[in-house]
């Protein structure tokens, strides 16, 4: 009888539900159906919705939002209150403020929607904010978000907050959405440990939020979840993030604090720094974390630790397995897997960790860590350039047992309690670990990885001149709790030459088994990068889709790069880079739209591309403007290095500068602004009315300087690429 009862009641529901829809071609004094729509956002924020309310915006339309939902609008779990698009395309939600508010109610699936604040610089709000500030320690959910791309909003991309006692949400998923150009990307918090509980965040992209400088607290996170109990993050990916962070402690790619079982697995972190601060970590399980499970993640490229564990309060419980490090702790002393402050009952197994100066060590437990049974088991270590395998400062309460301990000039460092061991028989009768099951041995198959090729797809937005609708009621926005994290003063080992990065899978393998080998196996050959093809920089006329054709058939497997530029003081953006060949597939963002001067450029890529004949490049830009374009054809490039902009306002001559962190890569540059004079030296250079472009093929890590010689105001970028090794 409960069961009938129950589906009489979501039949009724249906049954009473509506469909309202929004088209800028509609009017506000319209029924919101579709054959006559509303116009505006206004209706709907004025409108009470219920249990199975649809609320669609016409595909490819920009709405002005912000849009909100309060206490008087709530769905059910069965059957929520739908945001979405309907007819071709996604809708755009554009705000200077908020972008969607879902304030202490529930009950909401959001999907296939842009939601973009114009500008994180000047933007005020959230891109999708759910709060809940009810009294009385209240749960609210559940709230499903899936397939949007949310944008240059002032704080975070997604948040999830609760701001009173323990109240908080329960049940929110995330799935298959792009969170960048924000402060943060996604972040949960609460004033109370547990006012969050079971959070499913799957294949997210989070990339290039940059922080915000003068904050007290840590910013440019890609996902962060605080004051969570239960919770998943996996397959997601976390690239470039916290650029603008200057508080002491810095962001991390992916990480949680005061939370309780959380598991992160299966994702990618990657180019994440902390600014002129700290940090900048790949992963982490940070202050009061309990209970919660690192697996069969892969870091590289990081400025601070691939992997950091600790803090203030209690962090124990935990499981950090089968993940991956590659050329993390780039700045501050960081290493592959860092152990600091309170730590307890924490198990460090069957991970794979490569370092190189500047990292301070493959392993490093810092000085002043309070250490409890922490065990590492079964990792391989594996450092060059003259770093400490192991750097443990402090010894108490660490197990060290069956790991393979290699340096790539097959000598022996492991720095124990500020005393330096030379082979492993020493340190173990010395130290009392490995008890005779460590090993020193080279792990042939670590290198003789291919390179990975990560090319996680940003969808670009766009982004109109929007009339915001001011917030009714604004809601509070606190500063989340800073991330207390290490602030190591570690001196690095002195730096020889850099041996050449052998290149790990990105999907780790559970507790591998070395076989002690004889000799190392060479380490991979890059293939070598080269320049395929490119017509002349094309100027052309005002238009919503300039294209460019290649003048002969692109190969399947090599890379398109494309250079986008105008003159403008407007806030138009490109929406997407596309060809006819590849279809649907957007291009990558390797330099986001940067505009300075009234100039704007972006550089973008597609990597491993299906050849066609002749193949068209198309950018979508939101408004029309005259566009001049470039795009190049390279063969033997895999992902993204480093990017690099600046400008100089008026000048004759600046330089700017990138540092590859990769040993065999591409450059290339681009100004507007003016007719070159010449390139530099040794730099292939092309050039058109006023955008000009240089590509340089390096053969070693280093800072590359390249001389911008623009007659007036330019702004300039370059965007370094990967070689990729032959296995």
């Amino acid at each position: 009888m409960v069961r009938i009862l129950a589906t009489l009641i979501c039949l009724a529901e249906l049954c009473l539900a509506t469909d309202y829809y929004v088209n800028t071609s509609g009017s506000d004094t319209n029924p919101g159906t579709q054959a006559l729509p509303w116009q505006t956002i206004n209706n709907v924020n004025s409108t009470t919705f219920g249990p199975g309310d649809e609320i669609l915006f016409q595909g490819g339309q920009t709405f002005t939002g912000p849009l909100i939902f309060t206490a008087t609008s709530a769905g059910t779990a069965a059957n929520p209150i739908v945001v979405s698009s309907y007819g071709t395309g996604l809708a755009t939600i554009s705000s200077t403020s908020d972008g969607i508010d879902i304030t202490d109610t529930q009950g909401f699936s959001i999907s296939g929607l842009v939601i973009t604040g114009v500008n994180h610089n000047t933007n005020t709000g959230r891109g999708i904010y759910l709060l809940n500030d009810l009294a009385g320690n209240v749960k609210l959910g559940p709230i499903t978000i899936d397939s949007v791309t949310v944008n240059n909003f002032g704080y975070d991309g997604i948040s999830i907050y609760g701001l009173n006692g323990s109240s908080g949400w329960n049940s929110v998923t995330i799935t298959n959405s792009t969170s960048y150009a924000n402060r943060d990307g996604v972040q949960s918090y609460g004033l109370a440990n547990n006012a969050n509980q079971n959070i499913f965040i799957d294949q997210v992209t989070t990339h290039d939020n940059p922080g915000r400088s003068g904050s007290g607290n840590p910013t440019g996170s890609g996902i962060g979840l605080g004051q969570t109990n239960g919770a998943t993050i996996q397959r997601c990916v976390a690239y470039n993030n916290g650029a603008s962070n200057t508080s002491a402690t810095g962001p991390v790619g992916i990480w949680c604090y005061n939370s309780n079982n959380v598991t992160i697995q299966f994702c990618e972190s990657y180019n994440n720094t902390g600014g002129t601060g700290k940090d900048g970590d790949g992963f982490d399980l940070d202050i009061n974390t309990t209970n919660s499970t690192l697996q069969y993640n892969y870091s590289h490229g990081n400025a601070g630790a691939g992997y950091l564990f600790g803090g203030a309060g209690t962090v124990g419980g935990n499981n950090i397995s089968f993940n991956v490090s590659q050329n993390d702790g780039l700045k501050n002393g960081y290493a592959g897997i860092e152990a600091w402050g309170t730590v307890a009952n924490v198990v460090v197994e069957g991970n794979w960790v490569f370092a190189q100066p500047p990292a301070a060590a493959g392993i490093l437990v810092l000085s002043g860590a309070q250490v409890t049974n922490v065990k590492f088991l079964d990792n391989v270590i594996f450092v060059g350039g003259g770093l400490p395998i192991l750097r443990a400062e402090v010894t108490s309460g660490l197990v060290f047992s069956g790991n393979d301990y290699w340096r790539t000039d097959g000598s022996f460092l492991v720095t124990w309690g500020g005393t330096s061991y030379t082979s492993l028989t020493a340190w173990k009768t010395a130290s009392g670990q490995e008890n005779g099951a460590g090993f020193n041995s080279s792990p042939p198959w670590l290198l003789t990885m291919p390179a990975p090729t990560p090319t996680p797809t940003p969808t670009p937005t766009p982004v109109p001149s929007p009339t915001p609708t001011p917030t009714p009621t604004p809601t509070p926005v606190p500063s989340p709790t800073p991330t207390p994290t290490p602030v190591p003063s570690p001196t690095p080992t002195p730096v020889p030459s850099p041996t050449p990065t052998p290149t790990p899978t990105p999907t780790p393998v559970p507790s591998p088994t070395p076989t002690p080998t004889p000799a190392a196996t060479p380490t991979p050959t890059p293939t070598p990068i080269s320049f395929v093809q490119s017509p002349a920089i094309a100027s052309l006329g005002s238009s919503t889709t300039p294209n460019v054709t290649f003048g002969s058939n692109t190969t399947t497997g090599n890379t398109v790069i494309v250079i986008v530029s105008w003159f403008s003081a407007g806030s138009e953006i490109i929406t997407n880079v596309r060809d006819n060949v590849n279809g649907a597939v957007n291009y990558s963002v390797a330099v986001p739209l940067y505009s300075a001067q009234s100039r704007k450029i972006a550089i973008y890529y597609l990597n491993n591309i299906t050849g066609g004949t002749n193949p068209t490049v198309t950018a979508t830009l939101s408004t029309a403007q005259p566009v001049q374009m470039a795009i190049y054809e390279f063969s033997g490039l895999g992902a993204l290095d480093v990017t690099h902009t600046n400008n100089n306002g008026y000048g004759a001559e600046t330089t700017g500068s990138i540092t590859t962190t990769n040993a065999n890569d591409l450059l290339i540059g681009a100004v507007l602004g003016g007719t070159q004079t010449g390139g530099e030296n040794g730099w292939t250079f092309k050039n058109g009315s006023n955008l000009s472009v240089e590509h340089l093929i390096v053969s070693s890590m280093g800072s590359y300087a390249a001389t911008f010689r623009p007659y007036s105001t330019y702004v300039a970028g370059i965007a370094s690429f990967k070689g990729t090794p032959t296995p």
